[in-house]
């Protein structure tokens, strides 16, 4: 479950579930009694569908769906997502904005195509914005191969923002084999 609450109207609310292998997004404007309104992005991704709000306004909100980053200006009414990304064969794991700007996106993604442990990436935008954003790839992130077959469990764990400075953040790379 990946919750979201507006920050302007806490009647607004967001949830994102797995269903049978597909996550999608619901919107309620009663506190969460109902959530009658569809927000997914045009597809879903396929455990979570990770969203964030915009720190400028939370009509504007950005969600991870079929390995690309999407944005809605309208809260995710149906017909008003739009691609900004184009990472290509990739896994988001988390989406994360900076308090201090509402230009910055942060998203960490799981490289899809690269063999086991899979490679995890991290992009930054200043600009999410326009209607193309540039993305920048900060870091290739160091992972923890695994030995003798044994499949990696290896997931970024999180990251903050600092609240006065967009461009200083703290994060934490998990990456672990198992036996």
């Amino acid at each position: 479950l990946e919750p979201m609450i507006d920050y302007v109207n806490p009647m607004n609310m967001y949830a994102s579930f797995q269903s049978y292998g597909i996550a999608p997004r619901y919107r309620s404007n009663d506190g969460g009694i109902t959530f009658p309104f569809f927000a997914g992005a045009p597809c879903n991704s396929d455990w979570n569908t990770f969203s964030v709000l915009n720190s400028a306004g939370p009509n504007t909100f950005y969600a991870a769906a079929c390995a690309e980053v999407w944005r809605t200006t309208n809260q995710g009414m149906v017909g008003s997502w739009t691609q900004i990304s184009n990472f290509g064969q990739t896994d988001i794991w988390r989406l994360y904005t900076a308090p201090s700007n509402p230009n910055y996106l942060y998203a960490w993604v799981l490289d899809q195509t690269s063999p086991q442990p899979k490679t995890p990436y991290l992009f930054k935008t200043k600009n999410n914005n326009a209607t193309a954003p540039t993305w920048t790839n900060i870091a290739h992130l160091p992972g923890t191969a695994c030995t003798a077959g044994v499949p990696p469990a290896e997931f970024p764990g999180g990251l903050a923002v600092d609240p006065f400075y967009p461009d200083v953040f703290t994060l934490v790379n998990g990456g672990y084999c198992g036996t």
